[in-house]
């Protein structure tokens, strides 16, 4: 009863049972289906074959075969230990949203963000650079960066002006922002932001993506902004102290495109946009902070 033969086929006998499916319809099924059975050789490369083999049927997220490529070389043991230890963790707080997630972990180690078509080879690519023979640290690291994209995605921190702050930031759909305020998170971890400025960090954040969009200033400068703003920071003097100030100053000190709009652009440009002809998304953005800004009772627009 124990055997996953045994496990596998009552599964689909259940669902066969459950479902009105003829005997003529099921012989058709089976019947499509190939069984392929690969034997390898000592020394053969079952990564590099896995991709051939890969290239020619339906293709993987990204984050699958990354997931093959840390776990494959290992003992099954090793194998079920990283998986249940660190692997599943990491699907289930980036909500199954792996490739997306090393995307802009890659982000954060190279200062360069890859397609997200070719995450894989990147990272690849960049743990090979690394020469790192145990990828237990890797994996660590990985699942400590996949709980605060977690907080990213859908709050859960013990701050509540700062989850407000994430719901408003995922109202205006700014995945851009993320590298950065990664960043930032890690930072609070190690206790060189205060609650406090790392809440600023996140207010600051929404009110220079708020203002851009009121003023119609172009989005697809803010990846580059975002991406390079951490490294931009410590550049100043060499440090991470005073990093909520030194990252206010970076923002407004952004020129043309890039910059920061003042109080009384913003209200000029308040004044003669068309609300209720823009983005649904920043039209109730708006809406909401109107309601519920300053107020002790939020109330669903």
């Amino acid at each position: 009863k124990g055997s996953n033969l045994t496990i596998n086929y009552g599964f689909f006998c259940d669902m066969l049972l459950r479902q009105d499916v003829s005997v003529e319809q099921l012989f058709e099924a089976v019947g499509k289906l190939e069984i392929i059975s690969i034997t390898l050789d000592y020394g053969d490369n079952a990564q590099l074959i896995f991709e051939s083999l890969n290239s020619t049927g339906l293709a993987l997220q990204e984050g699958d075969k990354i997931r093959n490529y840390m776990l494959m070389g290992l003992t099954p043991k090793e194998q079920d230990e990283y998986y249940n230890g660190f692997w599943a963790k990491i699907e289930r707080n980036t909500q199954n949203d792996v490739s997306g997630f090393v995307r802009d972990y890659l982000s954060i180690k190279q200062q360069m963000t890859p397609n997200i078509d070719h995450v894989y080879a990147a990272f690849k690519k960049y743990v090979e650079d690394a020469e790192q023979a145990d990828i237990e640290p890797l994996l660590k690291d990985l699942l400590e960066y996949a709980k605060r994209y977690a907080l990213l995605l859908r709050g859960g921190h013990s701050n509540e002006r700062l989850n407000g702050c994430i719901y408003r930031l995922n109202r205006l759909s700014t995945s851009v922002t993320r590298p950065f305020l990664l960043e930032a998170l890690c930072l609070r971890d190690n206790d060189i932001l205060s609650a406090d400025e790392l809440v600023e960090i996140f207010q600051f954040t929404e009110s220079y993506l708020f203002r851009r969009t009121i003023c119609d200033l172009p989005t697809n400068a803010l990846n580059k902004i975002f991406l390079l703003l951490h490294r931009e920071i410590i550049r100043m003097d060499g440090s991470e102290e005073n990093y909520a100030e030194k990252f206010k100053y970076a923002l407004l000190s952004k020129k043309e495109r890039a910059r920061y709009p003042s109080d009384d652009e913003f209200a000029e440009c308040m004044s003669t946009r068309n609300i209720y002809g823009m983005n649904p998304k920043n039209k109730l953005y708006l809406f909401e902070r109107l309601e519920n800004a300053e107020t002790g009772e939020t109330k669903d627009v």
